[in-house]
């Protein structure tokens, strides 16, 4: 598990290895939302790639409320197993 979270530390943030164990969880928080809310991030680049902000609100904020629920979700469920101090707080 740690390679694999290694790997992942470097492929987020290639030039630097985390800090701590705290950066190092918001890494994995941040990609485990970003996989959950691929399909709302592709719909949002699909709709800047042909308009900007105003045309695509729908969009960015689907895209967000999907990332907020997600980072919540996952950073409650690494809590439960392994309590930590909260990653965004």
């Amino acid at each position: 598990m740690e390679e694999a979270l290694s790997k992942l530390s470097r492929k987020l943030s290639p030039n630097k290895e985390p800090d701590s164990d705290r950066e190092l969880v918001r890494y994995v928080v941040k990609a485990m939302a970003l996989e959950a809310c691929c399909e709302e991030n592709a719909a949002l680049q699909k709709c800047f790639q042909q308009s900007w902000y105003p045309v695509c609100l729908k969009e960015q904020n689907e895209y967000w409320n999907c990332y907020r629920k997600a980072t919540t979700f996952v950073e409650y469920s690494l809590q439960k197993k392994n309590p930590v101090t909260p990653v965004y707080k």
